[in-house]
């Protein structure tokens, strides 16, 4: 037997080090392979 669990998680709207944080980790993920799909 499986059990779902939902979470949210409230931030703080002027929290700047989660903006920061999940900016970055976009970007990490963000490849130069990528650059093809900007001119669309």
């Amino acid at each position: 037997m499986q059990t779902k669990i939902r979470a949210m998680l409230f931030v703080e709207e002027n929290d700047t080090e989660w903006n920061d944080f999940t900016m970055m980790e976009f970007l990490n993920g963000y490849s130069e392979k990528d650059a093809i799909y900007d001119s669309l």
